[in-house]
Parts: C-alpha cells; structure tokens; sequence
C-alpha cells in the first residue's frame, strides 16, 4: 500500500503551531522512568471512538489512556477533546494517550526516498503518522495533550500490515522515533503473538513500555511476565471486561 499523507499533514501542523514554545518546552522536560507513571497494582480504563458519548466512571486510584485516531492512522477520534478531559479528572496518574499503527509508505516524508527504497518509505510513513496524531491531539485539545505522561503505538494485526516484517518494523521504528523527539515515555500495545507476526524479531529496547494485551482478568498478573520482546518491560496489561464492554487495565 503506497499513500501519501503529506499535503494533509502540512496543514495540521499549520494549525499545530498555536502550541506555545513554553509549552513545548516543559514536554522536554518530562523525567523519563523505566517503570513509566503507572503505580503496581492500580487499575484503569482505555477510551477511544467506540465509547463516543458514554460515561465512564472514575476511581481516584485509576489511570486512564485515550485514544487519539478513529480505529486508523490519519483519522481523528471524533471524542478526544472531551475524552481527554475526562482523562485528567480525580485520577492518581497523568493522561496517557495511543495511536493507532499500520503499515504504509509515502515517497514525500521525512527522508525524501527514493521510489525503490521501500524501508525508508516505510519508516517515513510511520513517522508521518505519529507527527500527525500528536500534532492533531494537541490542537484539539488545546495543548492538553501536551502533558500526557506516555504515548502509546496500537500495533494489531487487525489493521493492515505488509508480509515482511522488516518493514513493518521500518513503521514502528520511524513512529518512535518521531514520539522520541517529543521528550515523552512511550510504549507499545500488541500482544507477544501479534507483535512477532507483525514485527518479527525487531526490539525497540527496555525504555519502550509494553502494555499487554488479552489478560484472562484484571488479577492475571502473569502478563507482567509476558514482554513483547526480549527484555521488554510490562508496564500495564489490559482485559476485556465484556459484562461492562469495556476495556480495564492493570498495572504491574
């Protein structure tokens, strides 16, 4: 799949810099931790598109996590501006935020490929895309989203990917790359089975975060010990709770 996003995405930084560079320049400062800001043993939710218009309940020793695209690279979460409030409410960790990942290539990025150089295009298609969610969460919401402690990458085999994982790895890398450059912790969403077909053997290394998901229950604490690749830290694991169709995380 070959896509280019690039005229879209310059008019979003347009709109990107009413951010002030005070602003940006305490996201610099952010400490980064090997355990990330989620404190063992505490619980809570993710939101995106799905619970647009829902009420979700918040317990003063929650974490919440919202997402920013509409299910897909290079969309908008129609909520986020409001979900993101919510976020920040009575919870006893900072806002964390996830994009949604896929694989693509654009030939007009950040490396000028040339056509037959399908890795760099890969990588600059996944730098594209975290530039432009963040840049769109942070107009949205005003700068909030500015403040969010992780920024996390939604890797799932339910979107689309190529069958060579060498260049999807090119998508990851480019998309941590650019959230690097930001000064935030970020992280990885896939479980061990998704993230090998999906990236191979790639390893982003330990400052990465993993959230794991497909725990048997809030309590399955054994995904703590379940990295996404050699090495790997577990930050936090997720379960589907179906009797309230809603996502619970729990933190390791």
């Amino acid at each position: 799949m070959t896509w280019n996003p690039v005229s879209r995405l310059r008019s979003v930084l347009i709109l990107g810099s009413l951010v002030t560079a005070a602003a940006l320049a305490v996201v610099t400062a952010l400490p980064v931790s090997a355990s990330g800001d989620y404190m063992s043993g505490h619980g809570g939710s993710d939101v995106s598109w799905p619970q647009c218009g829902r009420a979700v309940d918040i317990t003063p020793d929650s974490f919440s996590i919202v997402g920013v695209n509409n299910g897909r690279p290079f969309t908008m979460n129609p909520c986020f501006a409001g979900q993101y409030a919510w976020s920040k409410g009575g919870h006893a960790a900072p806002a964390s935020v996830y994009i949604n990942l896929e694989y693509g290539e654009t030939s007009d990025g950040y490396n000028r490929c040339a056509a037959a150089d399908h890795g760099c295009a890969a990588y600059d298609f996944g730098f594209l895309t975290a530039q432009y969610a963040y840049t769109v969460a942070n107009y949205t919401s005003h700068g909030d989203s500015l403040h969010a402690s992780t920024w996390w990458l939604d890797v799932e085999t339910d979107n689309v990917w190529n069958d060579n994982t060498g260049l999807n790895a090119q998508v990851i890398r480019g998309a941590l790359e650019y959230l690097r450059s930001t000064g935030h912790k970020m992280g990885v969403y896939s479980t061990p089975h998704m993230w090998g077909v999906i990236a191979g053997g790639y390893n982003p290394g330990p400052s990465v975060g993993n959230w794991i998901a497909g725990a048997d229950s809030t309590d399955d604490y054994s995904q703590c010990f379940n990295p996404l690749w050699p090495g790997g830290q577990v930050w936090v694991f997720q379960y589907l709770n179906y009797d309230i169709d809603l996502d619970q995380n729990h933190a390791c």
